[in-house]
């Protein structure tokens, strides 16, 4: 009998600190909240630097911004270390980039008519240099490893007031890829810019700076 009680009196308190423990939960704002997706905008700026160096002759006397001639146009690549310092950038998912400007600052009398036929940029794995290692992210099996996204290209063939061809221009929108997506890179915190170029004028400046910027949007989880 003194068993029974007491079983019952255990099964009771129970009952109760289970009510208790309900209405304690029911009161946190954490229980109640919901969550959506938050869109956010980010941007990211990249100094990158074509010295005077590539140049098949020493520039000085030649001129600026004169043409290459004979020489025709040069190839030329370049890796850029790229660092996000943000902890919480794995926070953030579905980063895309939704613009790319690339502006000339610092080649005297000269403009992005030094550039010729094509311009590319790959983001990649900071420990991949060359585009012999890239394996790229496949649209038709997105679970599959990758370590390298072509971000974009510009041409010769990209419409009347083309970069490559128009006077003065010193600005140029980069033609982005259909369906980019950066979150491995940027959660990485290193990641590499690899930028492949064909150069067919000359400039005397020490390097030809090409300031990037790269818009990109993302989401986070926040309160609704």
């Amino acid at each position: 009998m003194i068993y029974k009680i007491v079983s019952i009196s255990f099964l009771t308190l129970l009952s109760i600190s289970s009510c208790n423990k309900e209405k304690r939960l029911a009161k946190l704002d954490g229980n109640t909240k919901e969550y959506a997706n938050t869109p956010i905008q980010l941007e990211e700026t990249i100094y990158i630097k074509v010295p005077n160096t590539v140049l098949p002759f020493s520039a000085s006397g030649w001129g600026a911004c004169q043409s290459l001639g004979i020489f025709g146009n040069i190839n030329y690549e370049n890796i850029i270390e790229t660092e996000n310092p943000n902890p919480y950038a794995s926070l953030a998912r579905n980063i895309r980039p939704t613009a790319v400007t690339m502006e000339l600052t610092s080649v005297e009398s000269c403009d992005f008519s030094m550039l010729d036929e094509t311009l590319e940029i790959v983001v990649c794995n900071h420990n991949f240099t060359a585009d012999s290692t890239f394996t790229f992210r496949d649209p038709n099996n997105l679970t599959a490893y990758y370590n390298a996204v072509k971000l974009g290209s510009y041409s010769s063939q990209n419409g009347s007031n083309n970069a490559f061809d128009t006077p003065g221009s010193t600005t140029l929108d980069l033609v982005l890829e259909e369906d980019v997506l950066l979150d491995q890179f940027i959660a990485q915190g290193l990641f590499n810019i690899h930028m492949k170029m064909k150069v067919d004028k000359a400039f005397t400046d020490d390097f030809a700076i090409i300031k990037t910027v790269m818009i990109l949007s993302a989401e986070l989880d926040n309160e609704e």
